[in-house]
């Protein structure tokens, strides 16, 4: 399976971009977009209130639509893999890779491929889901800092 296959979904699954659009919505985008999908992601498991606060905004007529949209508009990306796999071989820029590794969406193993173009690149995949900023900026910002400090500033 290739990085951009591994992308969204698990081993197995067709990528959403592949698959028919079912109208009005498609199941697996009305998960994402819903409190029950939101109560997978870990930190949403722990503290109730992030579901609370996200779900007026999931709930926005038209939200499935656009987050469907989003979701298909992904494999418009694919094509261009190539091109990006090329320019780190190539150019080797400094590169910070911070994942949550429980995260559904973007999956732990579509982290490690950039490591065969990028060799040199920091991974870290962190406890927590997708939307690993939110829930670890404690553990993230200080890393980022760091990463750019010894890759940018001491130079």
């Amino acid at each position: 399976m290739s990085a951009a296959d591994s992308a969204l979904g698990r081993k197995g699954d067709t990528p959403i971009w592949r698959r028919p659009r079912l109208w009005p919505i498609d199941a697996g985008a009305a998960f994402h977009t819903s409190s029950f999908g939101l109560r997978r992601e870990p930190r949403f498991k722990a503290r109730r209130q992030p579901v609370k606060e996200a779900q007026p905004l999931l709930d926005r007529p038209g939200n499935n639509d656009i987050q469907l949209d989003l979701f298909l508009d992904y494999g418009t990306n694919v094509p261009f893999y190539p091109k990006f796999q090329a320019f780190f071989r190539e150019r080797k820029p400094p590169t910070l890779i911070v994942w949550g590794k429980n995260d559904k969406i973007f999956p732990a193993d579509g982290a490690t491929p950039y490591l065969r173009d990028l060799p040199d690149a920091e991974l870290h995949l962190l406890d927590t889901g997708h939307f690993a900023l939110e829930d670890k900026a404690d553990v993230m910002i200080p890393m980022i800092r760091d990463f750019l400090y010894r890759k940018l500033v001491s130079r």
